[in-house]
């Protein structure tokens, strides 16, 4: 019995001397500490306290691996206290770690981290082409510059064939108006209508083209407008004061028009005549327009034979302008008569202009003629009695030259007023105080009316042109 004592004795100092060292204390199983320590100051401690314990964790993990704690730490401590109490404190712990918690992750971790910027990216690494930009590990990455006639677009090398890259400068047309497409993909220029208003495509300098001031013949003006063949001449510093004009030499207008002052006018007077525009000058000095469009003529109408400051045969009072477009019935007065030829103008003959008994009747300057014709429109070409070559074919009218200018006059009812005869037969007569003259024609034997001026017809019932 004494030897059970004395080892339970030996245990409990054990035990207690282990768990003081660890700073425990030791309880009850109900939780209330009973200390019956004996101190008497005497007490050596030379224990050694070696700690073998292994811990084995039995818990159940989805993890298959096993952990397996083999804590070997050795407590080598002295204790040099000369304290003699002797502690009978036979508090035994007796917990438990029961833990038996199964872990239920079972997650299996699959991916395998790389460092991808280790060593940086390359440009073939990005499958950059060109260009210069974050590699993705903050670096700046440069890559090489792409070939002539391409540009870098998103790393990628593209062919310079677009209005903003064109050819092998890879030019941005949209910045220069006068340029703004890429023709054919090679050059920037221009085609068709791409270019601002007041300008056209110039290919004469550049074959891509070049937008120019439509002030050129055949782009001329704010509209851009061909110059005709009449004003081929495009004149104006800028597009807005530009105006299609003529020019003179040569004369750019074409047939029967002629350039006055940058602009085509007709050649339908004296000074521009007819298809060529001629000066009329000289010895046909008029524009006879019902002519071919105009031809120059020495007279179309009475008064051009009757210009009294004007020279031979364009000064006699009595003038009369022939269907032969020249004057007859020369005067020096308009009741003179005439007694040789070479009183008259050249060309005239000194001839009967009323065929009536006696050569000295009346007589007058009239052109001669060339081929008989007529009477017409009161005028004929026709065979005179000459002063000094016989018959000869000249202008005349179907009375004297004085009656033939008196008709249509007003008169006071004597005949005398209408005619160069001062006695019957009178060469005119007063008929309802107009002058007129006798349409009678002797070899017919009846009144005809081309005895009379234009638009004039023959009475028949006493045989005079009436109004």
């Amino acid at each position: 019995m004494k030897l059970i004592l004395i080892f339970l004795l030996i245990y409990y100092s054990l035990f207690f001397t282990g768990c003081f060292a660890f700073g425990e204390i030791p309880s009850t199983p109900d939780g209330t500490s009973t200390d019956t320590e004996t101190d008497t100051g005497t007490d050596a401690d030379t224990g050694t306290n070696i700690d073998t314990g292994t811990e084995t964790d039995t818990g159940t993990d989805g993890d298959t691996g096993t952990d397996i704690d083999t804590d070997t730490d050795t407590d080598t401590d002295t204790d040099t206290d000369t304290d003699t109490d002797v502690d009978t404190d036979t508090d035994i712990d007796t917990d438990t770690d029961t833990d038996t918690d199964a872990d239920s992750d079972t997650a299996t971790d699959s991916e395998t981290e790389t460092d991808t910027c280790d060593p940086p990216p390359t440009c073939e690494d990005l499958q950059w082409e060109c260009g210069t930009g974050d590699d993705g590990c903050g670096n700046t990455l440069t890559c090489p510059e792409c070939p002539e006639g391409d540009w870098c677009n998103g790393h990628a090398c593209t062919l310079c064939n677009t209005d903003e890259h064109c050819g092998a400068a890879c030019e941005n047309c949209t910045e220069d108006p006068d340029r703004p497409i890429c023709v054919a993909g090679n050059a920037c220029g221009c085609a068709g209508a791409s270019c601002p208003a007041s300008k056209y495509c110039n290919t004469d300098t550049d074959t891509a083209g070049e937008c120019a001031a439509c002030i050129v013949d055949d782009h001329c003006g704010i509209n851009c407008e061909p110059c005709s063949n009449t004003t081929p001449r495009c004149s104006g510093a800028i597009p807005a004061e530009a105006t299609c004009v003529c020019r003179s030499d040569p004369d750019s207008c074409g047939d029967y028009n002629h350039c006055v002052e940058q602009v085509c006018q007709p050649c339908n007077n004296d000074d521009a005549c007819g298809q060529d525009c001629v000066d009329c000058t000289g010895g046909q000095p008029h524009c006879d327009l019902e002519q071919n469009g105009g031809v120059c003529v020495e007279c179309y109408q009475d008064s051009h034979c009757r210009q009294l400051d004007a020279g031979a045969p364009f000064n006699s009072p009595v003038g009369v302008c022939t269907a032969g477009k020249v004057c007859t019935c020369w005067g020096q007065t308009a009741r003179w008569k005439c007694t040789a030829t070479s009183e008259c103008p050249t060309s005239y003959y000194c001839a009967l202009d009323y065929d009536g008994v006696g050569f000295h009747d009346h007589s007058f300057c009239l052109r001669s003629c060339s081929a008989e014709d007529g009477p017409t429109d009161a005028m004929q070409c026709g065979h005179r009695v000459t002063a000094e070559s016989g018959s000869q074919l000249v202008w005349v009218p179907m009375t004297t030259c004085f009656a033939f200018s008196k008709f249509g006059e007003s008169c006071s009812g004597a005949d005398t007023d209408c005619s160069v005869m001062e006695s019957s037969p009178f060469d005119g007569k007063c008929d309802n105080l107009t002058c007129t003259y006798s349409c009678y024609d002797a070899d017919a034997g009846t009144g005809d009316s081309n005895w009379c001026p234009p638009g004039r017809e023959c009475r028949e019932s006493d045989r005079i042109c009436i109004q």
